[in-house]
């Protein structure tokens, strides 16, 4: 496992996670999850307390595995064998939107999973275009999504990406911190576009 890293670090002359490589015994995996921010406000002037079923569509093939994904500055992938996803990447991403929605809009029951509960709801597709982290460069987050109140002419679309700056030296636990805020910030772009479509008067329901 750690060879793959390694190979990587010789190739680049980088010191990124020379620590796991530095001694003979098993290194421990260790496994991370996407965090959602404590104080995220609701979103501004936001009454909506209609039912959201939503659904992650696409995430990238390159970082879709267990294994964190990064990579070089010569844009080369790094598979970091001992850090590891606590869940599926769509799973986490979808849970981290899932979680942000419920915060911005607090009066509104967000489910991934259709149900006898849920009646006229908002769907919510989403689509991760891009989801990287490049060594002494950025990570970035782009995301596309469509929103559809019941049907449809009332629908709108949108998309966002987001970018942070990273230093060469960046831990597993720096990335994943980056990338949730990236999430909290396209989650409330999801918000603002899920009550802009609520509040239209033609997609009122009868």
């Amino acid at each position: 496992m750690i060879i793959r890293i390694r190979r990587a670090l010789k190739k680049t002359g980088m010191l990124l996670l020379i620590s796991l490589a530095a001694c003979a015994a098993p290194v421990r995996e260790r496994y991370y999850a996407l965090s959602v921010p404590a104080d995220s406000p609701t979103v501004a002037s936001s009454v909506f307390d209609r039912d959201i079923i939503m659904r992650v569509t696409d995430i990238p093939e390159i970082i879709d595995r267990q294994q964190i994904v990064i990579f070089d500055a010569s844009d080369e992938p790094i598979i970091l064998d001992d850090h590891l996803w606590a869940e599926s990447v769509r799973g986490g991403v979808s849970h981290a939107i899932s979680k942000n929605l419920s915060v911005l809009l607090p009066n509104a029951w967000v489910t991934q999973t259709p149900s006898e509960r849920t009646h006229y709801p908002v769907r919510v597709m989403i689509r991760i275009e891009e989801m990287t982290a490049v060594l002494s460069r950025t990570v970035e987050l782009r995301a596309s999504w469509i929103v559809q109140n019941g049907n449809d002419r009332c629908q709108e679309s949108g998309r966002l990406g987001v970018q942070r700056a990273i230093g060469i030296d960046a831990k597993a636990s720096d990335v994943v911190f980056l990338w949730s805020d990236e999430i909290a910030t396209i989650s409330r772009a999801i918000a603002e576009s899920i009550v802009n479509v609520d509040v239209r008067e033609k997609c009122k329901p009868n």
